[in-house]
């Protein structure tokens, strides 16, 4: 098991620097350091490691990504796990960005997806791989997995409806590994939000 390069902890970032050395980060040491490379500040986008909706407690884990900052509601294990998703701005605070998870979590987990064998109008299907066939897909809903075979079932019973979607992502398993080559990561930000944080009038106030 490789160890973390900044901390104790287990290293599942396996990052090849531009002049060929490689280095193991958790995941923490990786958003800080993939933050002080975009010219960011880290500690913008703390967050609680957990929050409580609808009496539903959720933990809470955060990834920095080239286009933003994703932030993942999560409860359950293994094949329970539930999973929803909020990307902010590079600009939006980790406070900021809870209420918006809130919310989100909120609107998903209000009602159930399912109800007496059939999908709601609105709700959250959650596509994971099969634990018997990689090359097969389960279907989560409501904590419950559904082969693809008893996936296409549910559907049929709505023929004649529009399946309007939004694909998000899961948060990341806990037992990912992750190979990144340094040299295929931006360094700064782009476009509008590169000018704001380049802006002598910007300052704090305005976050």
């Amino acid at each position: 098991m490789d160890t973390c390069k900044s901390c104790n902890a287990w290293g599942n970032h396996h990052l090849t620097l531009e002049d060929g050395k490689q280095i193991h980060l958790c995941d923490d040491c990786y958003n800080a350091w993939f933050c002080e490379r975009l010219g960011l500040d880290y500690g913008l986008y703390k967050h609680p490691a957990s929050i409580s909706v609808l009496g539903k407690r959720f933990m809470v884990r955060m990834e920095i990504f080239v286009s933003g900052v994703a932030y993942f509601a999560y409860r359950g294990k293994g094949k329970r796990l539930e999973s929803i998703c909020f990307v902010g701005s590079f600009l939006m605070s980790g406070a900021e960005a809870m209420k918006e998870l809130r919310s989100k979590v909120a609107f998903r987990t209000y009602r159930p997806t399912m109800e007496e064998g059939m999908l709601n109008d609105m709700g959250s299907v959650g596509i994971v791989e099969n634990d018997q066939n990689s090359d097969k897909l389960d279907f989560l809903i409501d904590g419950k997995r559904y082969s693809e075979e008893q996936f296409l079932d549910l559907l049929r019973i709505h023929s004649g409806s529009n399946l309007v979607y939004l694909l998000e992502q899961r948060v990341p398993n806990p037992d990912s590994q992750w190979v990144t080559l340094a040299e295929h990561l931006p360094k700064g930000i782009a476009g509008d939000e590169e000018d704001l944080w380049d802006d002598p009038d910007w300052d704090d106030e305005n976050l």
